[in-house]
């Protein structure tokens, strides 16, 4: 979620891969590099996408620069498995990061989806302890860079979401939400200034908490969620935040996300993207729906997280996927994307703001389908920034 103006270092990524003998899948009549064989000048395996009872995973160390956040050192890993047989058990997919910056921030990240044998049970988590800040500019519309308020903060979350299958690639599932923000403080505000944080809450107080449970929808057909080559992902999820589940407030929430992956030739791909987030009753500021706050951290490129904010957003992106060597090795992406965001829920023109750019693809690992992804996205009001990640935004 790190975005800014600057430069990033790759430094070496290493593999690790423990497998059990299977059969292959055939992607390509040619055989797949990744920068392992690059760099240990390998011989390209034969055209394979992990299809059996396999652990690979991808670690890529990496330092990169912007004027928010300073220099920052990361390792980030990403990789599959499956806990059944290829025919009748999807590929569970597991990522983490951990991100150190000059500027003191701290955070780490753990996600994981987890097929257990004959797709029966889907689990799905996210645990995350940030020690960061971000810039705030206020709800609805894309507001100038004169208004930002730079704010602090610590956040520890337990996302835990377990599915039953009940049809074909489709399941149904009851999920824990907690999020713990604390230590919120704003910085360089003089007193008796009116903030957003400040004008949402009344108090601008130091701790926010929400907790709830969620019922969900989920119909997915992909190959490979780190890197799909075809499918759909569709995603309903229904949220409600409970105060005697510790939640400072009563209030809900409810998801819908769509992703499709048409493809229009041999290396082309058209990725799509659309995801529309809404609240009901007084939501705490920083659990209100924002670019850059999405599971993945992915939307709005081209701004830096939580530079549009609001009671309800709705986002949409469309990204081309260009295979540049036949190998699979390098490839390209150009990309665009459009949010709306209200202030209120009764806003009756909501404030609009579009992101694109282009970006770069090297193979990290091919038997995973695990790409480094470097993207340099533009905004409105002059925003722009360098993305760096380990798979694809979506």
């Amino acid at each position: 979620m790190v975005a800014g103006v600057g430069a990033a270092l790759l430094l070496a990524p290493v593999v690790l891969s423990a497998q059990v003998p299977d059969s292959a899948g055939v992607r390509d009549s040619v055989a797949q590099k990744d920068i392992i064989d690059v760099i240990f000048k390998r011989r390209p395996a034969k055209p394979e996408l992990y299809v059996g009872q396999k652990f690979t995973a991808s670690i890529l160390p990496s330092a990169s620069y912007n004027p928010a956040y300073g220099v920052s050192v990361s390792i980030g890993g990403a990789g599959v498995f499956r806990l059944g047989t290829p025919d009748s058990t999807g590929l569970s997919t597991f990522s983490a990061s951990a991100t150190y910056t000059t500027l003191g921030q701290f955070l780490v990240t753990m996600r994981s989806n987890v097929f257990l044998p004959r797709d029966q049970w889907f689990l799905a988590g996210d645990w995350r302890y940030w020690n960061t800040s971000q810039p705030t500019y206020g709800l609805g519309h894309l507001h100038p860079e004169s208004e930002k308020v730079d704010m602090d903060f610590k956040l520890f979350r337990v996302y835990e979401t377990a599915y039953k299958k009940i049809a074909p690639n489709l399941f149904a599932g009851v999920g824990y939400h907690f999020d713990d923000w604390y230590n919120i403080v704003e910085k360089n505000v003089a007193p008796g200034d009116t903030t957003p944080y400040g004008e949402w809450t009344g108090n601008s107080p130091s701790q926010q908490t929400t907790s709830g449970l969620s019922a969900n929808l989920l119909y997915d057909t992909r190959d490979n969620a780190l890197n799909p080559s075809h499918g759909i992902y569709f995603h309903v999820a229904l949220k409600e935040n409970l105060d005697w589940l510790g939640s400072d407030e009563h209030w809900n929430a409810a998801t819908i996300e769509v992703r499709a992956y048409p493809r229009l030739g041999p290396r082309t791909l058209l990725g799509v993207w659309v995801l529309s987030g809404f609240t009901s009753g007084h939501a705490p500021y920083l659990s209100l729906p924002a670019l850059g706050w999405d599971v993945n951290g992915r939307t709005g490129r081209g701004y830096v997280a939580g530079r549009v904010r609001g009671t309800s957003i709705n986002y949409f992106e469309t990204e081309l996927r260009q295979s540049l060597t036949r190998n699979g090795l390098l490839g390209a992406v150009a990309f665009a994307n459009f949010n709306s965001a209200a202030a209120s829920g009764d806003e009756p023109l909501p404030g609009r703001a579009v992101g694109y750019g282009v970006g770069a693809r090297v193979k990290l690992n091919k038997t995973s389908g695990t790409n480094i992804a470097i993207d340099f996205g533009m905004g409105a009001e002059h925003s722009s920034g360098l993305f760096l990640a380990i798979n694809e935004a979506f």
